[in-house]
């Protein structure tokens, strides 16, 4: 009576081992937003959603490197995930070209973060600096635009 009860039990555990396994060091399913910036014509704030496969393994074995597209927690609310790009690494100097910026500004990019950049008119390192390493989730594999 007991038996099938306790290998039903053993095989609903080895499946959550596995899932959680994979979930946290090979591939992760995430929901990504991303925010667009609001311009004075428009009433409410243009955002997109995606469906992004993260590759959790390849930033353990390979260092990040410019141009990587990479998952990061949202800074503003650690609860989302947002894709973008590394624009630069530690150490480096960015030259800001932001159209809302009356001259192009100069940024250093201090010691463990990283300079993110998307899409034109979102939210990025343009508009809350450089995002830390740890915040950083994994390599974007795969991206389902969902709207």
């Amino acid at each position: 009576m007991l038996q099938p009860i306790r290998r039903v039990a053993m095989t609903a555990i080895q499946c959550y081992c596995g899932l959680y396994i994979t979930s946290e060091f090979l591939l992760r399913p995430v929901w990504c937003i991303q925010r667009g910036i609001r311009a004075e014509n428009q009433q409410k704030i243009n955002t997109k959603h995606s469906l992004v496969l993260v590759n959790r393994l390849r930033q353990r074995i390979q260092q990040l490197q410019v141009g990587d597209s990479i998952v990061i927690r949202s800074v503003t609310d650690p609860n989302k995930f947002e894709d973008s790009k590394i624009y630069g690494l530690e150490g480096d100097f960015i030259r800001v070209n932001d159209p809302n910026l009356p001259e192009t500004e100069v940024k250093f990019v201090p010691p463990g973060h990283v300079w993110l950049q998307s899409d034109e008119g979102t939210y990025d390192s343009r508009s809350y600096g450089p995002v830390p390493r740890g915040l950083i989730i994994g390599h974007k594999f795969y991206k389902i635009n969902v709207n």
